[in-house]
């Protein structure tokens, strides 16, 4: 969900076959052509590009992974077509969820002047 210019809502929820799951959300900001969620307590960097028709993630140092997937989950390799996109079509309720409202609370907080 766009913010502003440079920033983007993301909530990323992965499943696999095997049952394990990721799960992350937060503020990302713009870095080159990328958008870039750091969890600001831990090392955890997730980018999030489009290239070549797919939006993919890519986990800096697997550190998202080591904190929000399961065993056998990860965001690096993981893409989806970019064809594939689809409007939310349930925004009034995102924008009221708890993960919303701490992702800006927390970044508000990161970046008071």
């Amino acid at each position: 969900v766009k913010l502003t210019p440079n920033t983007a809502y993301i909530r990323i929820h992965l499943e696999f076959f095997n049952g394990h799951q990721c799960s992350i959300w937060g503020i990302a900001e713009v870095v080159g052509q990328s958008l870039v969620y750091r969890e600001p307590s831990s090392q955890c960097e997730l980018s999030v590009s489009l290239a070549g028709g797919r939006i993919t993630f890519a986990d800096q140092d697997g550190h998202c992974r080591e904190e929000t997937c399961g065993m056998r989950g990860m965001y690096n390799g993981q893409s989806f077509r970019l064809s594939s996109r689809r409007p939310i079509s349930y925004m009034p309720k995102l924008l009221a969820s708890d993960q919303y409202l701490a992702a800006i609370e927390e970044y508000q907080a990161r970046h008071k002047q």
